[in-house]
């Protein structure tokens, strides 16, 4: 089974015209399962908080507990640190 992330976090854009990476995973799951067959494929969601520590730390719980991820989408650029690491 392949797992796809979905991280809605975009708290580290200062500037509030600027936001909107929160609102990603849930509009690509959607436009994916209108047009797309994915088979085999579970969306996940990362519990997102307003600390950036904890959000980092929930991204990595979910890599530990699902083997079988294959992507994350979503979130501002702050997420990758939690991805990487």
């Amino acid at each position: 089974m392949m797992i796809l992330l979905k991280i809605p976090f975009d708290k580290c854009i200062v500037e509030q015209a600027r936001r909107g990476a929160a609102l990603g995973p849930d509009a690509i799951q959607k436009e994916c399962e209108n047009y797309f067959q994915f088979p085999k494929v579970n969306w996940f969601d990362v519990k997102v908080t307003d600390d950036f520590y904890e959000t980092a730390r929930n991204i990595e719980k979910a890599f530990s507990e699902n083997k079988d991820v294959i992507a994350s989408v979503g979130g501002d650029n702050s997420v990758s640190y939690g991805l990487m690491k």
